[in-house]
């Protein structure tokens, strides 16, 4: 059966239209105020010190390996700071995010104008960029956002091929050595770069098991594997391999014991060994419920009526045209993709929306993080939702559009407000980042400064954003006895760490505390404070050679050691 459909019904106007609004609803973020989160700064400080350090592959925090992350998102952020000619601008390490968010409902948009029309793709696309979940992640400078556009593109290269075009849809060759349309050789290049954007095997979970469902569904429902066997692939899947491997493999070559972190990191999430983010069975319903939000009655709205949509399908031969009952809307620009392969195309949303979810909810770590490679598809439905609503109220055609754009021009004060006004209000970091820029004026320039990375509680990772909005020269401790390192050799330093670290700073001078945060992140009681200290060394104090091996699992706090000397 042909299963292609008629050129995208999405026009011209409609690509401007949603990427000059993401372009602005995310990269306000870049320049509204809010300072960097202390998870968010990761990136783009293992980015600087990759950038300074040229070390290309592995990412690390001073001298101590930071590989919890693969390094294409650092690669990315790299290129905004080289093209833009600053390392240490919030708007700066915020861009590529914006782009990758951008990117992501442009091809939402496009794939689900193929499938359902105009107004179903446009709809969809707005949708998604005003989710909360999706919005806060475009807007901040972490990995997730990357992982969602690679998993986004995977899924629009899968679908070029099974809907879209033509030519690569009545291509069914079977022997595993010869060739396959170019977009499924793409399809399997990006299903293994997924795994060099964050952690391993998460994007092959999330792509696999909602094309592997539809597959299989489709198989079943034909009588016929020979769609399955199309991605049974030696050259596809050596390319996936290759890409999915050789990260991993190059770390291990360089720092083996990296195992350890991976078991407690990877492995640790599945049997809950990782204690920190074990959830219930049942965690990610509502936590898709606040990811979508405003937009979630929408989706579920969207759900029950794409339902009955294929359900009326399979008893008639197509998805229903008529506006309301089947959730698919009576414009022109729509009807003109309603038939069979409209059909299939709700089947793969379903299963794409659905089969992560299932799958997730096995491990017992969960978090609502990972829902972002796959809000695309709720977004979808959300867009079915919307059109059912609109014919509920009867709306006419003009007066649906006005209100929709109203909700989304509320959508995009509110967030743009909230930024700029609601984080100056209840936000540690805004007092943190206030402090930390005092600090660049008030140690003398030449005077060593150092930032103590052990910060607690156990898991802290403020000294990353502490590390961005200092001086360049600042320097990373991996905890304060390093300040023994025979190495230093001035009489007198400039230390940023928590207040209640003066009597240890004692045992190795004289400390002066110079200047203190308001209120600090994690920590909010005074002895909590952020604090810039002047130490004086005691001039008896015995220096050492400082342990240059560093483990990963010691980097992270999940093994205490090495130190300086005595423990501090």
């Amino acid at each position: 059966m042909d299963t292609s459909i008629a050129p995208a019904p999405l026009r011209i106007r409609d690509y401007l239209l949603i990427g000059v609004f993401a372009a602005v609803l995310f990269g306000y973020a870049g320049v509204g105020g809010r300072p960097l989160t202390m998870h968010e700064a990761r990136l783009p400080q293992t980015s600087r010190e990759m950038l300074a350090t040229h070390r290309w592959l592995l990412p690390h925090s001073g001298i101590r390996p930071w590989l919890e992350r693969p390094p294409l998102p650092h690669w990315i952020v790299i290129g905004s700071m080289k093209l833009f000619g600053h390392d240490d601008r919030v708007w700066v390490v915020r861009l590529p995010s914006a782009i990758m968010g951008v990117i992501i409902v442009l091809v939402v948009g496009w794939m689900s104008g193929r499938w359902f029309g105009r107004t179903i793709g446009v709809v969809a696309a707005l949708v998604l960029a005003t989710s909360f979940e999706f919005y806060s992640y475009a807007s901040l400078a972490e990995d997730d956002i990357y992982l969602g556009a690679l998993v986004t593109i995977c899924v629009a290269f899968f679908a070029s091929a099974e809907f879209f075009s033509p030519a690569a849809t009545a291509d069914r060759r079977l022997n595993v050595l010869v060739g396959r349309p170019w977009q499924v050789g793409l399809f399997f290049i990006t299903l293994g770069l997924t795994n060099l954007t964050k952690g391993p095997l998460l994007g092959i979970l999330i792509v696999g098991s909602s094309v592997g469902s539809y597959l299989l569904w489709n198989a079943i429902a034909d009588g016929a594997g020979r769609a399955l066997l199309r991605y049974v692939w030696l050259w596809g899947w050596l390319a996936t391999i290759a890409l999915t491997l050789a990260w991993p493999a190059w770390a291990y070559h360089v720092y083996p014991d990296v195992l350890a972190n991976w078991k407690y990191d990877y492995l640790g999430r599945m049997s809950g060994a990782y204690t920190d983010i074990n959830q219930g069975w049942y965690y990610y319903a509502p936590a898709l419920a606040a990811a979508m939000a405003p937009w979630t009655p929408a989706c579920l709205i969207g759900l029950i009526a794409l339902t009955m949509g294929l359900r009326h399908s399979n008893e008639r031969g197509g998805l229903r045209e008529e506006t309301g009952s089947s959730g698919i809307p009576s414009d022109p620009a729509s009807v003109g993709a309603l038939s069979n392969p409209s059909a299939r195309a709700a089947q793969f949303v379903l299963c794409w929306a659905i089969l992560p979810l299932i799958v997730l909810s096995i491990p017992k770590g969960k978090h609502h993080h990972y829902l972002v490679p796959f809000l695309a598809p709720w977004a979808i439905l959300a867009a079915f939702g919307v059109v059912e609503i609109a014919a509920y109220f009867r709306w006419s055609r003009r007066t649906g559009p006005v209100v929709f754009t109203v909700i989304l021009s509320l959508l995009l004060v509110g967030y743009c407000c909230g930024e700029t006004f609601l984080a100056a209000s209840t936000d540690h970091t805004v007092a943190d980042t206030a402090f930390l820029r005092r600090v660049r004026q008030e140690v003398p320039p030449g005077s060593p400064l150092f930032i103590n990375a052990k910060l607690g509680p156990v898991g802290n990772l403020d000294f990353f954003r502490i590390q961005f909005y200092s001086r360049p020269d600042a320097m990373l401790l991996h905890n304060l006895s390093y300040l023994r390192d025979e190495n230093i050799k001035a009489s007198e330093v400039y230390v940023i760490t928590r207040a209640r670290d003066e009597e240890k700073l004692k045992q190795l001078g004289t400390p002066t505390l110079i200047d203190q945060s308001e209120s600090s992140h994690e920590v909010t009681t005074p002895a909590g404070r952020f604090s810039l200290f002047k130490l004086v060394f005691d001039p008896n104090l015995k220096r050492e050679a400082a342990p240059t091996h560093i483990t990963n699992m010691q980097a992270m706090e999940r093994e205490p050691g090495p130190w300086c000397g005595p423990a501090l």
